[in-house]
Parts: C-alpha cells; sequence; structure tokens
C-alpha cells in the first residue's frame, strides 16, 4: 500500500523552496489533519479494494493496443502488411515495422471543482465524495503500474497534472483536488474538453466527474468519446432531486451568490418533474454515444462497490 511515509515526506518538504506562497501551501499541507485525513482515505481504500477488483478493472479498461517498437530488416516469413514502404525505399531494402502490445493503461480524471460540488445536505458534500473516488483510482492505477492525470476545472482549466505513476505522484493527485478552490462562477465542461483534446493525443480512459448540473459540453464529450474510453460520474445530493415543501423560503445560488424568495409549495412538483426529465436527457445522451454513466449520491458509503458495479456493468456492454 502507498501509505504516507518519511521518504515521501521528504521530497514534498522540498516543494515550493523558492516561493512563499509554495511554502505557505506545503506547511498546510504536512499538518497533522490533513496528513492524517489523506492517510485515511489511502487506508480505505487499501481495505477495499480487492485483487479481484483489480482484475475486473484491467478487463473493463484497456491499454491503447499494439504500439509502434522499432524497424528492422525483413526477414523470410515476416508479414508482408508490416512493410514500411517509405523506408525501404530509401534504403534499397524491405523493413518490417515491429510492435508490442501496449497494455499500461493512461487514465486521466477530470474533476469539476465548481461551487457547487462544495454542498451537501447531509455529513458529506459532493466534493468529499470525489475525493474517495479519486483516492480509489489512484490506488487501482498505483497497484496496476498505470499512468494517471488530473484535471481540475470550474468555468475554466485550474490545475493540469500530466501523466505519471507512483505512490508520490497519486499522493500529489489527492492533495491538488483537495486543496482546490473554484476561481470562477459555475463549471464550463465545453472548455475543459477542448483543452483536453489539445492536450492528450494517444488513447485514454478518461472519467469526467461532475455534477452535471449544466447541458454545455454535449457535442465535445461525444467528440471525445469516439477517440477515448470515456465515462462520465454523476456526483449529486439527494436533495437536489427530492425538494421537499418547507413553505416560504430564501434561495442563494452557491456559486453566483444570487438570492430568491419564494414558495417552495408551488415550486416542489414542477422542480421535481424538470429535474427528472433532465437527468434522463443526460443519461439517453450518453448511452447514444456509447459513454459508461455511473451515478454517485453524497450520501454513499460505499463507493468501491459502486465502482465494482459499474466495472461489471461496463464488461457486460462490451461482449
Amino acid at each position: 500500500m502507498w501509505f504516507f511515509n518519511k521518504k515521501l515526506k521528504d521530497r514534498l518538504d522540498s516543494f515550493g523552496s523558492s516561493d512563499d506562497g509554495d511554502k505557505k501551501e506545503v506547511k498546510e499541507l504536512l499538518s497533522s489533519e490533513v496528513l492524517a485525513k489523506i492517510q485515511r482515505l489511502q487506508l480505505k481504500a487499501g481495505w477495499k479494494v480487492t485483487d479481484s477488483l483489480l482484475g475486473k478493472y484491467s478487463s473493463a479498461f484497456r491499454g491503447s493496443g499494439m504500439e509502434f517498437e522499432k524497424l528492422r530488416e525483413y526477414v523470410v516469413g515476416d508479414d508482408v502488411r508490416n512493410i514500411d514502404w517509405k523506408v525501404t525505399a530509401r534504403m534499397q531494402k524491405a523493413f518490417v515495422r515491429e510492435y508490442r502490445e501496449e497494455r499500461q493503461m493512461s487514465v486521466i480524471l477530470v474533476v469539476d471543482v465548481s461551487g457547487s460540488m462544495n454542498w451537501g445536505s447531509g455529513s458529506k458534500t459532493k466534493k468529499d465524495i470525489v475525493l474517495e473516488l479519486v483516492s480509489i483510482l489512484g490506488f487501482i492505477c498505483n497497484k496496476n503500474n498505470d499512468r494517471i492525470g488530473l484535471v481540475l476545472f470550474s468555468d475554466k482549466v485550474q490545475k493540469f497534472i500530466p501523466l505519471g505513476k507512483g505512490s508520490a505522484h497519486v499522493w500529489n493527485l489527492i492533495k491538488s483536488t483537495m486543496f482546490c478552490r473554484s476561481e470562477g462562477s459555475g463549471s464550463n465542461l465545453e472548455e475543459v474538453l477542448l483543452f483536453l483534446r489539445r492536450s492528450v493525443k494517444r488513447k485514454a480512459t478518461i472519467f469526467v466527474i461532475s455534477d452535471f448540473l449544466t447541458s454545455e459540453g454535449s457535442q465535445s464529450l461525444s467528440h471525445m468519446a469516439r477517440f477515448h474510453d470515456c465515462s462520465c460520474v454523476r456526483v449529486y445530493d439527494r436533495l437536489e432531486e427530492d425538494l421537499f415543501d418547507v413553505g416560504v423560503v430564501d434561495l442563494e445560488d452557491i456559486e453566483s451568490g444570487k438570492s430568491l424568495h419564494l414558495d417552495s409549495k408551488a415550486l416542489v412538483k414542477t422542480y421535481q418533474d424538470q429535474e427528472k426529465k433532465r437527468v434522463s436527457e443526460f443519461e439517453n445522451f450518453l448511452k447514444r454515444n456509447r459513454i459508461g454513466y455511473m451515478p454517485l449520491s453524497s450520501d454513499c458509503d460505499d463507493i468501491v462497490k459502486e465502482l465494482e458495479l459499474y466495472i461489471k456493468k461496463k464488461t457486460a456492454t462490451r461482449r
């Protein structure tokens, strides 16, 4: 398991040596409370992720296929389809391209850190669920020796951590997600997906983790799914779907700060119908575009179990 240790702490102590702002962040990062929280996330992931789940994960999400390794001279018996005709013409002798199977996966977590993710009607916020999921997927990638990267976004790309692997790298992903604060208003999925199209050239497994309260970005998401193995994890709070009558109430938008005074009795039925329709249309869009879908409630007690159910469903659709 990739628990926090002195060697890792020494590496983190070297961060921010040239900038006072970075030093302040590292000091905050290394506080006993934060270290304990991240270690609890790591321990929870390690206890619940079984070898069986690791195997199922590898089957459901595969590597990018065959990767070019080298050129060599043609020998009798080689498959003529592998002859590189441009090199052959230049060298005046036949050369073939050799390939190797690429088993290692590249996993990218695209995480919404807009203001709405900080909300929750129970003991956990949607961001708490996201932190657990990032920890679990990071643990799985570390065990499988897969590379993993992270994009944090609100109405813009706030942070991009390129693909990497190893315990320290995964630890950094968790830390970055934990400390990231929204720098904009709302979320812009279109912006982050356009960024990924420019940045990620090879096939990857992409998890888009958001509450998807906006319908923007559907076209880019559809385009992304043609080249990458995409999954959408919708993190929601049950109160967002099952608003109940509380009489006259003052509401405030957590992202824009706008307030509204209304009588909830007249609103509840209309809101619930519209919300069900919105979620249904989103699910149908994903199904049409063969994009994986995993809903996660903020009161979920066993994310690993939900992930295992999703992987089982994804594996079945591939047969």
